[in-house]
């Protein structure tokens, strides 16, 4: 969870195509992980690394990551017209 987390940070982050405000991509993650995805990127080092630790150390952190981004990777299939 805290890799795939830390990826769309990344992605974010660095401008990659389809995480602008206004891309399907970044309109497909729910409002929650979008903003805990802001929120990390605007943090320190220090903060962004102990962010990353509760995800990693911390059963429910994980579980409330995974639902978000698995919610994410739903809406985007649906929007690709994948079915599950």
């Amino acid at each position: 969870m805290a890799e795939k987390f830390r990826t769309i940070a990344g992605q974010r982050e660095a401008g990659t195509h389809g995480y602008g405000d206004h891309n399907s991509d970044w309109k497909a993650t729910p409002e929650a992980l979008r903003k805990a995805v802001d929120a990390y990127n605007g943090a320190n080092q220090h903060t962004k690394d102990l962010y990353i630790e509760r995800i990693q150390r911390e059963p429910q952190m994980a579980r409330a990551v995974g639902q978000l981004l698995h919610e994410r990777e739903l809406v985007l299939q649906r929007d690709r017209g994948m079915s599950l």
